[in-house]
């Protein structure tokens, strides 16, 4: 049984990394980067991690009614690619 507990610490551990320490850009600074990237309506946004590196998650309606995904470094607040 105690394997599992372990294996339960380190999956919450990993897990929350995204968030051990605050983001260097607001969140007005990344949607700031997101709209100057792909114009349009802000539908959600979230901080969150993109392959290991902390990052907002922010989802556009653009003018031709497409949804698009971006993600924006939270400590360099630049575009994800």
């Amino acid at each position: 049984m105690k394997p599992l507990y372990f294996l339960l610490l380190v999956c919450t551990l990993v897990g929350n990394s995204a968030w051990a320490a605050d983001p260097a850009i607001s969140l007005k600074k990344a949607l700031e980067v997101a709209q100057a990237s792909t114009p349009g309506k802000v539908l959600s946004n979230e901080l969150t991690d993109k392959d290991g590196t902390p990052a907002y998650r922010v989802k556009i309606l653009t003018q031709q009614s497409v949804i698009k995904t971006l993600f924006i470094d939270a400590t360099k607040g630049e575009l994800i690619k």
